[in-house]
């Protein structure tokens, strides 16, 4: 299977979903490699290595342990790192002081 004259259409500025990545696991049990994923779903080989490194997690089973990618880690890891992103405001930094002086006059 080639993939060298395959180009599709690049998504840009858009986050994954939650069904692509449910389809990113069926890809990986399959055993597709991130790049073929990549162009199957229409995003950058980037993106794709990535989420497959931000929803790996560890399972055990007995006394093995082994690595395996779940969709609910990906999004859960995704809906953590977006509650981080964005303007911090500097009224909520300096709320304290801003109370002092209102009440010491």
């Amino acid at each position: 299977m080639s993939f060298l004259n395959h180009r599709p259409e690049k998504k840009k500025n858009q986050h994954l979903s939650f069904e692509e990545r449910v389809l990113i696991k069926h890809y990986i049990d399959e055993g597709l490699t991130p790049y073929a994923i990549s162009n199957k779903l229409g995003r950058s080989r980037t993106t794709i290595g990535n989420e497959i490194e931000r929803g790996t997690v560890e399972q055990r089973k007995g006394k093995k342990t082994y690595e395996v990618y779940l969709p609910d880690a990906g999004q859960a890891a995704y809906q953590r790192n977006r509650q981080n992103c964005g303007r911090k405001y500097k009224l909520l930094a300096c709320a304290a002081f801003i109370i002092i002086t209102i009440f010491s006059y």
